[in-house]
This record gives C-alpha cells, sequence and structure tokens, in this order.
C-alpha cells in the first residue's frame, strides 16, 4: 500500500506567517481562510492567528485559550486535535468521517495526515494492510489524502499547492445517507405501550397521503389532527384510512376543524364535540383494561383577545372535571406558547388538576405552542418531535403506560370460487337427479331444504373455504416509504438538535424526497390496480377501494333502554328489537344449466300447492347507518338479504299478478309501476302548479297554490296483512294467486347480521318485506286506497309509492278552509289503512309567482298539530321553491357536482389515466346532473351557463387545458352541451307520449287536434301538443320543443329511430335557428 506523508506535517506551528486569504482563490478560499473555531474569515495580519503543528488549520488567536502566541520553538496543537490523542475523548471525536457513525478504538484507523478517523470496511481495505498497519509496516492516509497527492503528481499543480486537505467536514449528502441508514435499522415496538401521534396538518384533504405514511410507518392507536380544514361538503369516504374510524369536527366561520382517528380494535365512541369562535374541541373514548380513556384534539386560533384565552382554558377544565374518574389526554395546536409568561394561567390549572404537559421544545419556530396534556401519574415514554405534516409545526408523538382493550375482529369464513372444481360440481348435482327428488318430497318445506342441503353439499365438496380478515392497511405504502418517512424525521430531529446548515438541508431535501416518492408510488400501486382489472366488476370494485368506499367502519356500542350493547351478539339482538342467503349467485350462474330444472320444478310445486315455503321467508338484515358513528338503533336503516332462489320465484309470481293490479291501479299512483317514473311525477305537479297559477290569474286572484307533501312513518313496516289480503281480493286476483301471497307474507322471520355475529330468528307480525320482488307492488296496490279519497274542487294528489302530494290553487278563504277539511279526510284514509302520518316531517309550501305571498302563512294542522310552512323543499330527489324556478335545485347539484369533480380529481385524476377519470364522470357525476332534467332544466340563462361551467370544469379536468374555449373542449371529448341534452331527451319523452309509450293523469298532455277550434282550416301539425297557459316551465318547454320539432321526426316508427335521428344535430340547430332553445356552448 503507497503512503504519502506532507512535507508539513512536521512543522512546527508559528505564529509569525499567516498565510494570505488573497492567495487562495475558487472553493479553497472559502474553506482555508475560515477558522474552524468560529467559521469566520481571519485577517492576514501577523500575529493574530495560529496554526496547528498537527492539523495545520489555521485559528485566530482569539478563539483560544492563549493570550498571546507561543515561542516558534514550542510547537502549538489545537483542542480537536489534543482530544482526538486522549484516551478519554467523548465518543463522538471518533467518529468515522465517510459513515458518520462512531468507531470502536479496535475498529478504527487514523490518516497519518489530516488525522481523520474512518472504518477500514469504509476505506476498502484488505485484511492483510490492516494488519501491516496495524504492526506499524506500513502507513496509513485516508482516501481525500490520497487524492490530493494524486493531483499534486501533476506537473501543473505540484508547485502550487504543498499544504495536506483539511478535514472536510460532512456535507448534506452525508447526512441524508446517516439519516436513511438509521431508519434501516427502525423496529416498531410490539403495541404494548398506547401510542398517539397528534398534528397541525392545515388541510387535510392535501396531505391525507403523508398522513398514511405517516400512519403506516408508526403504527398509532390515536391520531388528533387540527386544522383539518374540511366542511360537511367532504365525505369521510374521502378521509378514511383502513383500519381507524374517523371522529370529525368541521371547521366552522372562525374555526380550522379538528378531528380524530381511533384504531377500530380499540371501539372508539364518540364523547364531547365543541365548536366556538374561540376554541375547537373533539373527542372520544375508548376501552382500557379498568376504564374508558378520553383522547382530545384541541385547536385554538392565534392572536386572539382575553376572553379567547379564558374561554379556552374554561373549556378544558370542564374537560378535565367531567372526566375525572378517566384518564384524559388531550393534545393539538393552542397557540399558547409554554416557554413564555403567557402560559403561567394554564401551567396553574394543568397543576391544579394533575395535570401536566410533555414538550417543552419549540414546536414552532421559537416556540412551544404545540403541547400535549396528560394525568400526571401516567409514564410518558419515547416522546419525539417528527417532521410536521404542515411546513412549521412539528408532530408530536408519544408513548403513555395506558393499557388498552385490542379486539382482534374474527376472521370470516368465505367460499373460494376460484379454485373451485365447476365440472366435478355439476356432474355430482346432475347424478343426485333434483327434479326427481322435489317431486317425491313429503311437503313442499321438504323439497326446499332438499334443494338448498343438496347444493350447499356440493358446495362444501367442490368449492374451498378460507379464512380471511379485514385488510387495515394502506396498501400503497411500501416500505421504501415508510424508510424515507422515518429518514425525514431522523433528519428533522437532528436539525433541532444541531441546527447547522448541513443538517437542515439534509432535512429538507428528505422532506423534498419523501414527498415525490409518495406521489410516485402511489401513482403507480394505482396504475397498475386499474390496469389488473379487467372486468367491469373488478374495475368498480378497484375504484372503490382507491376512493376509501370499501371501508366500512364497526357499529360502535348501542345505547338502549339505559343499557349498553357491547358485543356483536348484543349490538344484533339490539337491532332485531328495532327493525341468509347461504346460497351464492356464483353458483348458481356456475351450475345454471343443471340447477333451472330443479328450480322450476320446485317453483311449480309451490304454485300447485299456494304455499311458499317457510325457508324462503327468513330475511337477514345488515345495518347501514344513517348517520356516523350513532349509538342509537334507530339511526341505522336494515337492508334485508333474501334467498336468491326465493326472489326467482317471487319474479315469477310477479309476472302473474301484475296485470291485474296494474289495471286497476289510480293514474296517479307513479311508483314502481312500468313506463312511470319521478320525471313523469314531477311534469305531473309542475303541470298542477302552472295550472292553478293560469286559474288564479284568470279569476284576478292573486296566485297561490297550495302544495301539501306528506310523510308516513316506518310505511313499508306498517301494512296490516288481513287488510292487505283483502284488498288483493278485491282487485280480480286469482284465488289460487291470493292463497300463494297469503302464504307468503305471514309467519316470516328476520335475523340482524353484525361482523360474524347473527342473533336470533324474530316474527315480522305486519309489513311487506323490504328488498323483496313482490314488496313495492303489493304495498303499491294497498296504499293505492288513498288516492280515491274524495276531495275539494281543484284539489287533486301524486303518489309516488309512500311519498304522497296534495296540490289546490287558492283563490279565497273557501278554498283554505277547504285544504284543512282534505288534509283531514287524507288523514282518515291513512288511518284506516292503520298507516301513521308524521306531522313533524309534513311540509307545507304556497306556491306564488309574487314574493309577498309567498310569505303569507297558510296555517294548516294534522291531527292537532300544525303542519311547517317552507319555502324549500326536497320532492323526489328535486328541490321545489314557491316560483318553480328551480334556482335552489341548480345551485345545490351544481355545488355537489363540482365537489364529485374535485373528490375525483384528488383522489383519481392525479394518477389515473384520463379515459378512466372521464368514465368516472360520465358514470358518478354526470348522472347526478341530469337526473330528471326534463322536468326542472330552468330557463334562466345565468341557472343555465351555471350549469355548463361545471361541465366546462370536468373538461377542463380531462384534457388539462384550462385556456381551450368551452366549444372546443366539448368536440374533443364528444360531448354535448347540457341545454342540447335536456332538449334531446325532452323530444324523447314527448314522442313517447305521443305514441302512447308512456302515459301520464288525463288532461296533463294534448293533442292540438283534440281541441275543439273555429277555424276551418287547420294550420298546426297533427302531432303538436296544446299549451293550455302562457308560463315558462318545464312541461310547456317539454310542449313548445315538441311542437318545433318537424313532422317527419314525430312520425319516425321507433324510439330508437328518433335516437338516430337526434344525433346528427339536425334537430337541435333547428330548434337553435327559430329561437326555441339557447346554445351554451359558448359561455364564458
Amino acid at each position: 500500500m503507497e503512503t504519502y506523508i506532507s512535507k508539513a506535517s512536521n512543522r512546527r506551528g508559528s505564529p509569525s506567517k499567516s498565510p494570505n486569504s488573497s492567495e487562495l482563490s475558487g472553493q479553497d478560499r472559502g474553506n482555508e481562510a475560515k477558522c474552524p473555531k468560529c467559521h469566520k474569515n481571519w485577517d492576514a495580519v501577523e500575529g493574530t492567528s495560529l496554526e496547528c503543528s498537527v492539523c495545520n488549520c489555521w485559528y485566530h488567536l482569539t478563539c483560544t485559550d492563549l493570550v498571546e502566541p507561543p515561542p516558534d520553538e514550542e510547537p502549538w496543537t489545537c483542542e480537536a486535535c489534543q482530544q482526538a490523542v486522549q484516551p478519554s475523548a467523548p465518543p463522538e471525536s471518533f467518529k468515522c468521517y465517510l459513515c458518520n457513525r462512531r468507531a470502536k478504538p479496535t475498529e478504527r484507523l487514523q490518516c497519518s495526515v489530516c488525522r481523520s478517523v474512518s472504518h477500514p470496511r469504509c476505506e476498502g481495505l484488505e485484511q492483510r494492510q490492516i494488519e501491516a498497519i496495524r504492526k506499524g509496516e506500513d502507513y496509513f492516509s485516508c482516501r481525500e489524502c490520497l487524492n490530493f497527492y494524486n493531483t499534486l503528481a501533476l506537473p501543473i499543480f505540484h508547485d502550487l499547492y504543498t499544504e495536506p486537505p483539511r478535514i472536510r467536514k460532512n456535507n448534506a449528502n452525508s447526512r441524508m445517507e446517516s439519516a436513511l441508514a438509521d431508519a434501516d435499522m427502525f423496529v416498531a415496538n410490539k403495541p404494548s405501550k398506547l401510542r398517539i401521534i397528534s398534528a397541525n396538518i392545515n388541510g387535510l384533504r392535501g396531505k391525507k397521503d403523508a398522513l398514511e405514511a405517516t400512519v403506516e410507518t408508526y403504527n398509532p392507536d390515536i391520531v388528533l389532527l387540527q386544522e383539518t380544514k374540511i366542511d360537511a361538503t367532504i365525505k369521510s369516504d374521502e378521509l378514511s384510512i383502513p383500519g381507524y374510524v374517523l371522529f370529525r369536527s368541521d371547521r366552522t366561520s372562525g374555526g380550522g376543524g379538528v378531528c380524530v382517528y381511533a384504531k377500530q380494535q380499540l371501539k372508539p365512541r364518540a364523547h364531547r364535540s365543541i365548536q366556538s369562535p374561540f376554541f375547537e374541541l373533539a373527542s372520544v373514548t375508548v376501552d382500557t383494561s379498568t376504564t374508558r380513556a378520553v383522547f382530545a384534539s384541541v385547536y385554538r386560533r392565534p392572536n386572539q383577545v382575553l376572553e379567547a384565552k379564558t374561554s379556552f382554558l374554561d373549556s378544558l377544565e370542564d374537560l378535565i372535571i367531567d372526566c375525572a374518574t378517566r384518564p384524559v389526554i388531550a393534545a393539538g395546536d393552542v397557540n399558547i406558547d409554554w416557554l413564555a409568561t403567557e402560559s403561567d394561567e394554564l401551567r396553574e390549572m394543568l397543576k391544579t388538576h394533575g395535570m401536566r404537559q410533555l414538550y417543552e421544545r419549540p414546536t414552532h419556530g421559537h416556540k412551544a405552542i404545540d403541547h400535549a396534556y396528560v394525568p400526571a401519574s401516567l409514564k410518558s415514554v419515547n416522546m419525539q418531535q417528527l417532521a410536521g405534516l404542515e411546513k412549521i409545526h412539528d408532530t408530536l408523538y408519544f408513548e403513555t403506560d395506558i393499557r388498552l382493550k385490542r379486539h382482534r375482529p374474527d376472521p370470516i369464513l368465505i367460499n373460494d370460487f376460484k379454485n373451485a372444481n365447476w365440472s366435478a360440481l355439476m356432474r355430482y348435482l346432475v347424478d343426485l337427479n333434483l327434479s326427481q327428488g322435489i317431486c317425491e318430497a313429503a311437503t313442499l318445506d321438504d323439497a326446499c331444504s332438499l334443494l338448498q342441503d343438496r347444493i350447499l353439499e356440493a358446495m362444501s365438496k367442490f368449492v374451498p373455504t378460507k379464512k380471511v380478515r379485514p385488510k387495515n392497511s394502506v396498501q400503497w405504502v411500501t416500505e421504501e416509504v415508510k424508510r424515507f418517512s422515518r429518514a425525514k424525521d431522523l433528519a428533522h430531529q437532528r436539525s433541532k438538535e444541531n441546527p447547522t446548515t448541513e443538517n437542515i438541508a439534509a432535512c429538507r431535501r428528505l422532506k423534498r424526497k419523501f414527498k415525490q416518492l409518495v406521489r410516485k408510488t402511489k401513482t403507480n400501486f394505482c396504475q397498475t390496480a386499474i390496469e389488473k382489472a379487467t372486468t367491469p366488476q373488478e374495475f368498480w370494485k378497484t375504484i372503490r377501494r382507491l376512493q376509501g368506499k370499501t371501508t366500512i367502519a364497526p357499529l360502535p356500542d348501542l345505547q338502549t333502554g339505559g343499557k349498553a350493547a357491547t358485543t356483536d351478539q348484543e349490538k344484533a339482538d339490539v337491532l332485531t328489537e328495532t327493525f341468509e342467503s347461504v346460497i351464492s349467485m356464483v353458483v348458481l350462474k356456475k351450475a345454471s344449466q343443471v340447477l333451472s330444472d330443479p328450480i322450476a320444478t320446485l317453483i311449480t310445486r309451490c304454485l300447485a300447492e299456494t304455499t311458499f315455503p317457510t325457508l324462503w321467508k327468513n330475511a337477514v338484515t345488515v345495518p347501514i347507518p344513517k348517520k356516523e358513528n350513532s349509538v342509537d338503533p334507530n339511526d341505522y336503516r336494515p337492508i334485508a338479504l333474501l334467498p336468491i332462489i326465493s326472489k326467482i320465484a317471487e319474479s315469477f309470481i310477479l309476472s302473474l299478478i301484475y296485470p291485474a293490479i296494474e289495471s286497476t291501479t289510480n293514474d296517479n299512483q307513479f311508483g314502481f309501476r312500468k313506463h312511470r317514473s319521478t320525471t313523469d311525477a314531477l311534469l305531473r305537479f309542475d303541470h298542477l302548479v302552472a295550472s292553478g297559477f293560469d286559474k288564479c290569474k284568470r279569476s284576478g286572484k292573486a296566485t297561490r297554490v297550495a302544495a301539501v307533501f306528506f310523510n308516513i312513518r316506518k310505511a313499508f313496516d306498517s301494512v296490516p296483512i288481513q287488510q292487505l289480503i283483502a284488498n288483493l281480493k278485491s282487485r280480480s286476483i286469482d284465488h289460487s294467486h291470493i292463497k300463494l301471497l297469503d302464504s307468503y307474507l305471514r309467519d316470516r322471520t328476520f335475523q340482524v347480521r353484525v361482523g360474524t355475529s347473527i342473533s336470533e330468528k324474530r316474527q315480522a307480525t305486519s309489513g311487506v318485506p323490504q328488498g323483496s320482488v313482490l314488496g313495492p307492488i303489493l304495498f303499491n296496490s294497498y296504499v293505492d286506497q288513498v288516492l280515491e279519497t274524495r276531495l275539494s274542487e281543484d284539489a287533486n294528489l301524486i303518489m309516488y309509492a309512500d311519498d304522497l302530494a296534495y296540490v289546490k290553487p287558492i283563490l279565497g278563504p273557501e278554498d283554505e278552509k277547504a285544504v284543512q277539511e282534505d288534509i283531514d279526510k287524507l288523514s282518515e284514509s291513512y288511518k284506516s289503512l292503520q298507516l301513521r302520518l308524521n306531522a313533524n316531517k309534513c311540509k307545507l309550501m304556497v306556491m306564488s309567482l309574487a314574493k309577498a305571498h309567498q310569505k303569507t302563512p297558510l296555517r294548516i294542522t294534522l291531527d292537532q298539530e300544525e303542519i311547517e310552512n317552507v319555502e324549500n323543499i326536497r320532492y323526489l330527489g328535486v328541490d321545489l321553491d314557491p316560483k318553480l324556478s328551480f334556482k335552489n335545485h341548480v345551485q345545490r347539484i351544481a355545488t355537489k357536482t363540482k365537489q364529485a369533480i374535485g373528490a375525483l380529481s384528488r383522489t383519481v385524476h392525479k394518477w389515473a389515466p384520463i379515459g378512466t377519470f372521464e368514465k368516472l364522470y360520465k358514470t358518478t357525476v354526470e348522472p347526478i346532473m341530469l337526473y330528471c332534467v326534463e322536468a326542472w332544466y330552468p330557463n334562466q340563462h345565468s341557472l343555465q351557463d351555471r350549469l355548463e361551467r361545471v361541465q366546462r370544469m370536468a373538461a377542463r379536468q380531462i384534457h388539462r387545458d384550462y385556456r381551450q374555449p368551452y366549444a372546443s373542449l366539448l368536440e374533443a371529448t364528444g360531448w354535448k352541451p347540457l341545454s342540447r341534452v335536456a332538449v334531446e331527451r325532452r323530444i324523447k319523452l314527448a314522442y313517447q307520449y305521443h305514441h302512447g309509450l308512456r302515459l301520464l293523469p288525463e288532461g296533463t298532455i294534448v293533442r292540438q287536434s283534440a281541441i275543439p277550434i273555429r277555424r276551418s282550416i287547420r294550420t298546426t301539425a297533427s302531432h303538436e301538443f296544446y299549451m293550455p297557459y302562457a308560463m315558462d316551465n318545464p312541461i310547456s318547454e317539454l310542449r313548445r320543443n315538441w311542437n318545433a320539432v318537424p313532422p317527419e321526426v314525430a312520425s319516425l316508427p321507433s324510439v330508437n329511430a328518433l335516437k338516430s335521428s337526434l344525433e346528427d344535430g339536425m334537430v337541435y340547430t333547428h330548434l337553435v335557428n327559430r329561437g326555441i332553445v339557447r346554445r351554451t356552448d359558448n359561455i364564458q
């Protein structure tokens, strides 16, 4: 091994001659003209600096312990070199300059030139070279010195540089490598301690990916966030994290919003939420070994008056006092500097109640305004200040010795259909001869049990099973992401402890690289997942998983009758008191050729014996929450799962009884009927209101129309079976079918499933089965009797299933009295059917074109309770206003669709292909905007333009082009302006009315040819509709658009032919040229 010894290595330190800084140039001047002690340039004046005899570094005289320079004959050694040769030197002095780790005395080498310490493995030395250096047979020079003297070997540099290289300090890259190396050795502890993270996130939506990476890295039990900046328009699905339950307190006009994530296995429950102008708090409770601990996320706005600080202290003190018997842990950004005198009152309050604050170092610049309050009796270990999810605030991480009850969910046993032996299963079913067995069975129930048992037996033989648990991890977070997450936190801690330029630069670089890695990793993961989804089912399943919509939180502990239901079995029993399919559809599809004949045989026997099998009458109900994290059983909607074969039988029975029921159903019933929809019901309502306005005008009265909207309490569950059967008998249904329906409705049972637990069977004594095929039709048949109620003149009813609307024009006091009498009659009709109206949910709206008359109250009572007067109501999914301008509806859906587009942009568009985003927009967002558009599309230009801007927003998101005109964007995407979509849909609907393919009650749509006129020569076309009044409402626009259609288009033979004719745009252009329709593709 070659060794190089500096010519100046034995030179004595001399203060008499200082190098002139002007003789150094470029990078060398910046490095060598600085004192290693103070890092400042020293003046080139003799007697003001000293040179170390070991490392040849120049120091200011004032930076040393000397008063005057030593004599020339006495060598002087700097403090660093003195410590390097002393056995008692601190470990930091023996760090390898390459890896920045400590070097043990038996494992280190020291350069003979610059005295740098390094590991033999870092220098790449062989074992024989190391042994020769240990024995003194060879000298060692570090890599830097070797490179330096290799440079000196060049003739051009030989005479210019004679000084050895200085010890180069670790730069930002080496600090980054050190942090990454230390992150590799990080091992997450087992979940024995309670782990908590608190952070000011300053916008949860934009930083959710970073939050998921942090959660996966440290696996906290509780996450407390402040300044989430979310409101009610942001759905919890978009913010969900697998394995955690979200409790949110959204932002107000004066706050930033707080939220709490708690692990599902801790069974968290909402505790308290405070929203004030000065202070925000959201708290939850979780199970511990002895009681339920309280965890709160708190936020107080900065720069507030004294009153705000007092309010914060009072609220925090109230929380601590109310939970005196339970441990309370609160953390958040309170904007009170713990290091300043402004925290004296807070310190005193915490001390009085036995609490303490953990973090006494700055967390926000030079201030400690992010706090964590814990009981003084708790031991807190491993307190860390991690790199902030927000730019300035540190993230707090700490552990306590609270022992939690971790409820691990039971595994779910499912069928592994991918590995099933379908050919063997079908051969096995063929050999059983199920049709013959069904015919020979003693009873129908035996035959039904035989079919089900044999299918299940075949599944057990040829369809394997497997146990699965819910995946509570973020799948896109890789080990590399966790490594960089931990590395940036280590670099952040080192930059806080030693804020050198290198440490700060390393921290910033790691944060930037972490952000880039997160974006790249998630993009690759999502794109790969979408590419693997080759079928529509897999595609939508992948999209729902990526959007967080498959994460279903467990039911919280339910409260009823002063008791708490904590286990899944208890929850199932509780829900059973307030409101299974075992053969999979996959098996029925795969073995349809073999099972079709036995199923048909079983249904035929049901019809012959006029009996419905008992096995098909049991429903398994799954509770779906109406509100998030509710503990009230009434806040859960029961979704019934019926046997699939039972639905097949119901569909066949429906085909037998539907003609008789349909022929006797009132024309004003629009629900669950062929060729009827909510669009027809809304157009009928629009026609009745407009006719009322027209009648008021012709009578010289103020335009006032009363509209009452009824609500039935638990409509489907309240239908009495005996009266329903009697009603069916009056509809000319075959006696055998009546007997079969009676068997179908009686002796029904249901169970409730929560997780893997299922309740006992309970008897359903009334109501029609929800989730069934026959249930809606039977309910229609029963409530149809309400429409036979005799009402006053000009009073009309519109019913869609259980939603009833009453409409009547008001010409004077007599009509107001008639409205009250009609409401009383309708109430009596419902009572006679044993159905209860919910007076609190029934609403009254006074429709009027004059604003003064809209505010004139109309006092109507229902069962001695006054019906509330409203100025806006949502009827069949459309917001109605007194003028029928649909301004509120346009505003709502424009806001809703913008939010949906924004959610897609945040969760899909930034990592999915363009085609995927467009597909999601057309299938999930556009239907929201076009729902019943024929019945509400506005005439006001401002409202039309507002809707077009929403579609323009989506087109711009797809093409990433925010300057191209709207018309060009529509042409590039192949879309139509919404005005054209509305016109074409109205024309299709009018075509169906004209040719009798859809029906409306008499008088709603009338042909012009049916109206007698005095003119001898008819000048209008035969397809035109009569215009009974001159108003700009949706049904008048439908008539006007249809009347402007050329006769050859109106006489096309089919709807498909009409669609083809409309696609070329000639009809739309014709209407635009005639001034019937306004173009909306040129909005600004």
